[in-house]
């Protein structure tokens, strides 16, 4: 499993939530974790969130564990959040060699272009991501270049406790000294509240990564919950597997926290 591919994602990230209004003032928290994507509320102005976790993944014979994950959302205009990513403290090993250090870090914004009216199978909420990796990282993990992406997110309700949310764009990453290719991801997951419980929340979903041209398809599936532990503070964990190019199965599970300040 890749910790610094750049993606192109669909996810929900406040599916046990059964208003998706991206822009008021004070929303119910919706965080872009866990999952494979982020979603479309933007960060109130003056507002900030801290996002984090742990994730361990194997791949082949490759087993990864990360510390980390932060990242760091700040409001600054009604529909614009500053993005700052701190990554990962990665440590690889290997059958015959390990390493660790610090991976890339990331700036961006998110900029909110329509806002949902919460009513089901009615209008979503949409924004747009844009970002780009900074070189920052240990040099046996670092891109030694900047890895720019844009992409569009939209959430949309269902029903009152279930939803779908869409992120749609475009990395390129940097693929040695001189070269460049074009990655397009695609992930397609489900949320759903349980009444029932009250703060819980489950997820699944599916993601396609994909660059043109070249057969390197890479397929994951993936579940989790969240739990909302007071109206400012969720945990979560997430799983999931997935099938690669060059034949590894991966595996992989994470633990997070997600504060609003």
């Amino acid at each position: 499993m890749s910790h610094r591919s750049l993606r192109f994602a669909l996810f929900l990230p406040a599916f046990m939530l059964p208003a998706l209004s991206s822009f008021a003032q004070e929303a119910p928290l919706s965080t872009d974790r866990p999952g494979f994507g982020d979603g479309s509320a933007v960060m109130a102005p003056g507002r900030i969130q801290i996002e984090g976790g742990y994730g361990y993944s194997e791949d082949g014979p490759v087993v990864f564990h990360a510390l980390g994950q932060a990242l760091v959302r700040i409001g600054v205009l009604p529909r614009v959040e500053l993005r700052l990513g701190l990554n990962s403290f990665l440590i690889w090993d290997a059958a015959d060699r390990s390493r660790s250090g610090f991976e890339d870090s990331m700036i961006g914004a998110k900029v909110g272009l329509l806002e949902g009216d919460g009513v089901p199978l009615g209008r979503p909420s949409l924004t747009l991501i844009v970002l780009t990796s900074l070189p920052t990282g240990d040099d046996r993990l670092s891109a030694d270049a900047l890895q720019p992406e844009a992409k569009l997110a939209a959430d949309w309700p269902l029903t009152d406790v279930l939803g779908l949310s869409a992120n749609a764009g475009v990395a390129s990453v940097a693929n040695g000294a001189d070269s460049r290719e074009a990655q397009y991801t695609l992930t397609l997951p489900l949320g759903a509240g349980l009444p029932s419980v009250p703060g819980l929340g489950v997820y699944a979903g599916y993601r396609l990564q994909a660059l043109p041209g070249l057969d390197t398809s890479r397929h994951d599936l993936e579940g989790g919950a969240t739990y909302l532990l007071d109206p400012n503070t969720q945990l979560d964990v997430n799983f999931g597997a997935g099938v690669h190019p060059a034949g590894n199965d991966t595996f992989f599970v994470g633990l997070g926290v997600a504060r609003r300040l």
